[in-house]
């Protein structure tokens, strides 16, 4: 088979508006089968899907939206009118496709068969327009070879996204990294190449919205953590009890005996939290090779992730004691949060 009838695109996104536009024409560039997925948009996302010629699934609104619902939903779809494909590429829709990464993952798929999943580096647009913005250009430049988990832009082999049952649909994040964990449990691999495989847009200005992306991520390590919480891998759990040492413990061990002490127990916070920026700064110029300036911004961000996180783990404890769900969390400033 060639990449054009093997490979297929599922684009979900909400409110993306012109982005979608790009999203969708940098996937039909391949001349590849493609579906939007839309979640309930109030914009002209799903009119501007439709103007050009590609199947597109608007979401039961009756169903809580969650990112894993609508990829799922969008190989069915994908599935029904394109029934000989065996690669599923996913795109969110205020990202772009670099223009050989279809082909580069595509030929990655065909040359390693035990290998379910290829990703690559996604890149932030403008990393200089906030710290925000190259925090999360940051965050997506992983390691390459055999990893753990994947990106948004992934490929994935068909056959064992069928074989694990897809995606988890009640996860409200951290949705890619859950599939692949239970990918490589049923014996697949995830391999990130080295290749660049979308620009994407952060838009990222505010404090506030960053804190509540690290705050979903948080909560999605909780909730991952606690569907997987009988399995002998026991998934998420160091991550979790790092946030958990850094942001709570730490400082209760600090504070608490205060009073007895004279004070003395509080130098635990700055002495503690300055070995870790130092351990995380001389990390990043080692391993990253990043500039002075870009290494600390990176140490000072990835501590203060820490506080943003345990409030999502925290968080989904409190609603857990309470039998309840939360629901969609979006963070980015240009769509509407339920």
């Amino acid at each position: 088979m060639t990449l054009n009838t093997a490979v297929g695109v599922v684009v979900v996104g909400r409110n993306e508006g012109e982005n979608l536009r790009v999203a969708i024409q940098s996937a039909l560039a391949h001349r590849v089968p493609v579906v939007y997925v839309d979640s309930g948009s109030v914009d002209d996302s799903v009119e501007i899907a439709r103007s050009m010629g590609i199947e597109v699934l608007p979401l039961d609104p009756a169903i809580p939206f969650t990112a894993p619902r609508a990829y799922n939903e969008g190989v069915e779809r994908l599935q029904a009118i394109a029934p000989h494909i065996q690669f599923v590429q996913f795109l969110d829709g205020d990202a772009e496709f670099m223009p050989e990464w279809i082909p580069n993952a595509y030929k990655a798929m065909q040359q390693n068969l035990e290998v379910a999943v290829v990703c690559g580096r996604r890149r932030e647009r403008h990393p200089q327009a906030s710290v925000y913005n190259l925090i999360a250009d940051v965050e997506w430049d992983t390691a390459i070879g055999f990893v753990d988990a994947c990106g948004p832009e992934s490929m994935m082999r068909l056959s064992m996204f069928q074989q694990v049952n897809g995606f988890d649909t009640t996860l409200i994040a951290g949705e890619e990294p859950e599939i692949c964990f239970r990918i490589r449990q049923a014996g697949g691999k995830v391999l990130r190449i080295d290749a660049d495989s979308a620009w994407h847009d952060m838009g990222m200005t505010s404090f506030w919205v960053w804190w509540k992306r690290s705050r979903r991520g948080g909560h999605a390590f909780a909730e991952e953590a606690w569907i997987h919480r009988h399995h002998p891998a026991r998934y998420r759990f160091r991550e979790c009890a790092r946030i958990w040492l850094w942001a709570f413990i730490l400082p209760i061990v600090a504070l608490a005996p205060a009073p007895w002490t004279g004070g003395q127990s509080l130098w635990l916070l700055p002495i503690g939290y300055s070995l870790y920026l130092i351990k995380n700064y001389l990390w990043a110029l080692k391993h990253r090779q990043y500039s002075p300036p870009k290494a600390l911004t990176y140490a000072v961000f990835y501590l203060l992730m820490k506080f943003a996180k345990w409030h999502g783990q925290a968080e989904f404890l409190w609603l857990k004691l309470r039998n309840r769900r939360r629901g969609l969390m979006e963070y980015q400033e240009k769509k509407q949060v339920i």
